[in-house]
């Protein structure tokens, strides 16, 4: 097995040298500004603000004058945290390397917005965005609590008869608000980042009336068959790793289109950062999103495979 590089290595001793997880407490989560918008982290690129839902909604559209593909990003932070700058410079790269359109919502958070007032945002977004961009092109990209909301919500697309997106790209995806695997307890010790009692107790209270393990808040517990493929990537000292792992053993014995990444070494969103390790998988992730989806994938994608 491959040893993290030295940047890698450097950055991840340094968070617990000074206890970093110790500053993503409950406070810190829920204390948002509101000056963290694209315009001073996205370049070369057209920046529009508009209102949905009384919230500031961006279209980041490229230089190039044709494009083809979407990308609604949906940021996380516990269901609590607003954009951060690193959220900004992700999309930033994403504009720049794929080509892409990004439409980044400001969606209501905690404490205001749980479970149900976030899910009905989300169904009147994709409506809303239904009406100007083609499904087919559409992908989700989604990291933590985010990529919480987006399974949630494709499973909700699935019930009421919206069509799926193109694909869902998950980054180091929150999947169990519970955290009960019990390997998560292990994975606590190399986490540098995750407090995990911060995060049960954010995750019950995004899950307002529901039960924390409810398949509509959990996405671990769903079925995921029928939905859009599912692309994850995820860090080996990230506390999501249990479940990531758990749902990929779990799709294997499904008919969907599940593409897994697991970095050695790696901490939570680690993609976002300039690590060695961080290039590669935003290398692999726009590659990914740039290239044609297999015969198979469309044969999947249009329920003409036999099993």
């Amino acid at each position: 097995m491959k040893t993290p590089s030295l940047s890698a290595r450097l950055a991840t001793g340094y968070m617990r040298l000074v206890d970093h997880k110790s500053k993503h407490s409950k406070r810190w989560f829920l204390t948002n500004k509101a000056n963290i918008t694209p315009h001073s982290y996205v370049r070369n690129a057209t920046i529009r603000e508009e209102s949905f839902r009384e919230r500031p909604l961006w279209y980041i559209h490229p230089e190039k004058p044709d494009v083809k593909s979407t990308v609604l990003f949906i940021h996380g932070g516990a269901f609590a945290k607003n954009f951060q700058p690193m959220h900004w410079r992700f999309v930033q790269r994403l504009v720049e390397n794929t080509g892409t359109k990004v439409i980044a919502p400001d969606y209501p958070l905690l404490p205001e917005s749980t479970y149900t007032a976030t899910q009905k945002y989300f169904i009147a977004l994709f409506e809303l965005i239904s009406k100007s961009d083609s499904m087919e092109h559409l992908y989700i990209v989604a990291d933590t609590s985010g990529a919480t909301i987006a399974l949630n919500s494709v499973q909700q697309f699935r019930e009421i008869g919206l069509h799926q997106p193109k694909e869902i790209i998950l980054l180091s995806p929150w999947l169990d608000l519970t955290l009960s695997n019990p390997i998560i307890e292990d994975l606590a010790h190399t986490d540098p980042v995750h407090e995990v009692g911060v995060l049960r107790e954010l995750g019950a209270e995004y899950a307002e009336g529901y039960a924390p393990n409810d398949p509509k808040v959990s996405p671990i517990y769903a079925d995921t068959r029928r939905l859009a493929p599912i692309s994850v990537f995820i860090g080996s000292q990230d506390i999501f790793l249990a479940d990531c792992r758990k749902l990929k053993i779990l799709s294997e014995s499904k008919p969907v289109v599940f593409n897994y990444r697991e970095y050695h070494g790696m901490i939570n969103n680690w993609m976002y950062y300039d690590f060695t390790e961080s290039r590669q998988a935003r290398e692999l992730l726009f590659h990914h999103m740039s290239s044609k989806p297999s015969e198979f994938e469309l044969a999947m994608q249009d329920n003409t495979v036999v099993w």
